[in-house]
């Protein structure tokens, strides 16, 4: 059994593949609603530098406590 941590080697795939999108300066808002989205996002916007994107519900939860996960 070995464990291999898949989320940053992802992040850093995309912010190696969208170098365009680096540091970009663009306000934002997105929205996990508590799905699978909330266990990448945040790295990803992290990551990439974005200063001006606020992320909603990134705790996964599967009782989706704060809305629908549309």
């Amino acid at each position: 059994y070995a464990e291999h941590p898949i989320i940053p080697a992802y992040v850093d795939w995309m912010v190696k593949h969208f170098p365009d999108l680096h540091n970009m300066d663009f306000p934002a808002v997105i929205d996990c609603a508590n799905g699978a989205a909330g266990a990448v996002i945040p790295a990803l916007v992290s990551a990439m530098g974005w200063q001006q994107v606020e992320v909603l519900f990134p705790e996964v939860d599967g009782t989706y406590p704060n809305h629908e996960a549309d």
